[in-house]
């Protein structure tokens, strides 16, 4: 039985406006990792998993204009596929992604190589509320495509950096 034990999602907030906080919502977030669990990598059943982000706004109020979740690659060098190393350093790895939606069709990132980030937009009232008592939400849906059969037991470990930018 191989495994795949953990996803590590590592965070990073920035602001596009960082002079101007006093003017408008401070905004964070949090999610848990993605956990794909064991898996047999000789299965022709794909393994998916997800996770949710929770964004709440604080400051002069809880609205913001837009706000776009992002992401980097992780350990890969590109996001289509994204490849996760064994105990998080290789040199063996397994084939996985990560997508905007559930029907795993855009590949979540920045913009660049094939990527698309999270983007909420609307620049006219109402504005997007996202108070810590009713965070704004985002899912990201994880997968690994199977069969891989030249994948080796043993935990399985990337590391993404997740961008949130917002400007009200």
């Amino acid at each position: 039985m191989y495994k795949i034990i953990y996803f590590l999602v590592g965070i990073l907030c920035v602001s596009l406006f960082p002079n101007q906080t006093s003017a408008m919502s401070n905004c964070t977030f949090n999610a848990n990792d993605i956990n794909f669990g064991a898996i047999n990598p000789l299965s022709t059943t794909d393994v998916t998993a997800n996770t949710t982000f929770n964004i709440s706004c604080t400051g002069v109020n809880s609205t913001v204009a837009f706000y776009t979740l992002s992401s980097l690659q992780g350990f890969s060098s590109s996001f289509n596929p994204r490849q996760m190393p064994v105990s998080g350093v290789g040199p063996e790895t397994i084939n996985y992604n990560i997508y905007t939606d559930n029907t795993y069709t855009t590949v979540w990132g920045n913009g660049g190589g094939g990527s698309s980030a999270i983007t909420r937009a609307n620049f006219f009232p109402p504005f997007i509320d996202c108070p810590p008592s009713n965070p704004c939400q985002e899912t990201v849906y994880g997968r690994i495509s199977l069969p891989q059969p030249t994948v080796i037991t043993g935990s399985y470990i990337d590391q993404v950096t997740v961008n949130l930018d917002w400007f009200f």
